[in-house]
């Protein structure tokens, strides 16, 4: 018996079954356990061997029991205690426990509470029969304990047990459960503040089965689908994305690899029927749920649809003016060799010539062949000169240097006037436009380029040409009676020349449109930066 350990009910039972016993046969009541029948048969001996083996067992009960136990008076003042006691405060005796001041003993929390239960007890006031206290043991460590305290007889007096259960462990897994619910608590309302405040469009899935179900979305989803996404909340993934099962795919994924997916779609929104590039994540969060944002990319994706084929006109652009310079060179030499080649030419055999007949003939006939061979040389040279100017003023006009960009272009309206018998209709300032050479070039080259573009496609009767100057730019604008270009020929990257007249404007922070009516005509304006 001495090693049995037993429970907190069995113990108690027995306490109380002890304490009847004793109180019984040392009252002389040895009637109310022992029946009249068993008396005659029970020797005085074998009453006091069941009284000290009762003794003995209710001793060895307390002792070996794993709960700490006290019996103490109504003033608290300390009657026994046993090993477990002493364990639970960390004492060698109780002598020693009791040397310690009971509020040392207690955590201040917990000393407080003691306190106030020992005056309710002195007032006669009810206080609970079992309650929770922390101790603080002999070497600073706290314990928390679960007390019960009850009536007992003790020595034929009633005082009171106190039943000690250790209960630290249990504590402090709630404290750290409740740590833990309360840091989760604060993540999902972070969560929460964060999903609802983010400018991104997102979506909370709940998985349902073998579907989703949309739980939450936040104030830019709903921007996105102008308020429709009102109507899809608790409403299933399959019914949502009927006609998306990709999506599907991505959702159920994500939830079985509790994995993050990322990629970029083309998407059409139901309220509005319109189709945008999303950049879409998939994110899986513990509780069996599934973020899903949506970044509308539709203005990065046409920006770089745009600078892929800016850069694909700016290498065909290369290519073309590579040609066109080769194409240039080929023409001038053509035109050097075919008019002042001949002329030079010419005049050197009218010089042979001249040399024989200085050397043959009279000095009155020498006289008479020099002055015609010279006048016919000098009509050469002059034919030479007027060809050498021309072919200066197609490569750069001497008048853009030398009076600027309004006669420039006065003079550039008549050539082409005379050479297509296209009527030109000027409004140009009545002064000097001031505009350093570089500009200047860059926009009587794009209107040389409207007008050339005129002559090849337009099947105009008449060009209008108007030249603004406003504080900031010079605005340039040519218009044409003929059939019009179509937004498909403005849109062809082989459309050399429009985007050769653009790239000249941009380079001087400038820009050119190009829009045309059908059977109306086309309008080329140029707006260059006065710099």
């Amino acid at each position: 018996m001495s090693n049995e350990r037993l429970t907190y009910e069995e113990l108690e039972q027995r306490l109380t079954e002890a304490q009847q016993i004793i109180a019984a046969l040392r009252g002389g009541e040895v009637d109310a356990i022992i029946s009249e029948q068993d008396v005659s048969l029970l020797r005085l001996k074998d009453v006091e061997n069941a009284l000290r083996r009762s003794e003995e067992n209710f001793r060895n009960s307390m002792e070996t029991s794993p709960l700490g136990i006290r019996i103490v008076t109504a003033e608290g003042e300390l009657l026994y205690g046993n090993q477990a006691m002493l364990d639970i405060y960390g004492y060698s005796s109780f002598e020693e426990l009791r040397a310690a001041p009971a509020k040392q003993r207690y955590t201040p929390e917990s000393y407080a509470e003691h306190e106030k239960r020992k005056e309710k007890r002195k007032r006669g006031e009810h206080v609970p029969s079992d309650y929770e206290i922390s101790v603080v043991r002999k070497d600073g460590e706290i314990r928390h304990l679960e007390v019960f305290r009850t009536e007992v007889l003790w020595n034929g007096k009633t005082e009171f047990q106190m039943l000690y259960r250790d209960i630290t462990e249990r504590k402090l897994a709630e404290l750290a459960s409740k740590r833990a619910e309360e840091a989760l608590r604060v993540s999902e309302d972070r969560f929460r503040s964060e999903f609802k405040g983010n400018p991104i469009p997102a979506y909370i899935w709940q998985k349902a089965g073998d579907d989703f179900v949309l739980v939450d979305f936040n104030a830019a989803a709903e921007a996105m689908t102008h308020g429709n996404m009102k109507h899809c909340r608790g409403v299933e993934a399959s019914v949502v994305y009927s006609d998306r099962p990709d999506i599907i795919v991505d959702l159920a994924r994500c939830c079985t690899e509790r994995c993050t997916i990322s990629r970029e779609m083309l998407y059409t929104f139901h309220s509005t029927r319109e189709t945008r590039f999303l950049f879409v994540c998939y994110v899986f969060i513990p509780s069996n749920e599934i973020v899903v944002y949506a970044e509308d990319i539709t203005e990065r994706k046409l920006a770089e649809q745009q600078l892929k084929t800016s850069q694909d006109q700016l290498r065909a652009l290369a290519a073309y003016l590579q040609n066109v310079r080769e194409d240039e060179r080929t023409a001038i030499a053509r035109e050097i060799h075919d008019e002042l080649g001949q002329v030079l030419t010419a005049l050197k055999m009218d010089l042979s010539l001249l040399e024989k007949a200085v050397a043959e003939q009279s000095i009155q006939l020498q006289s008479m062949t020099i002055s015609a061979e010279i006048r016919e040389m000098s009509g050469l040279v002059g034919s030479a000169i007027r060809t050498v100017q021309r072919l200066v003023r197609e490569l750069r006009p001497e008048t853009l240097d030398i009076l600027g960009l309004v006669d420039v272009l006065r003079w550039q309206a008549e050539q082409f006037q005379q050479h297509t018998q296209i009527n030109c209709e000027l409004s140009l300032p009545t002064e000097r436009v001031a505009l350093d050479v570089d500009r200047s070039t860059g926009l009587f080259r794009i209107f040389q380029e409207a007008l050339s573009n005129v002559a090849r496609h337009s099947n105009a009767t008449t060009v209008l040409v108007k030249l603004v100057v406003e504080p900031e730019a010079v605005v340039l604008k040519i218009e044409d009676n003929g059939r019009g270009i179509s937004e498909s020929e403005i849109a062809d990257a082989r459309s050399f020349g429009i985007l050769g007249m653009r790239e000249r404007a941009i380079g001087f922070g400038g820009n050119v449109e190009v829009r045309g009516i059908p059977g109306k005509g086309t309008a080329v304006t140029a707006r260059i930066s006065r710099g």
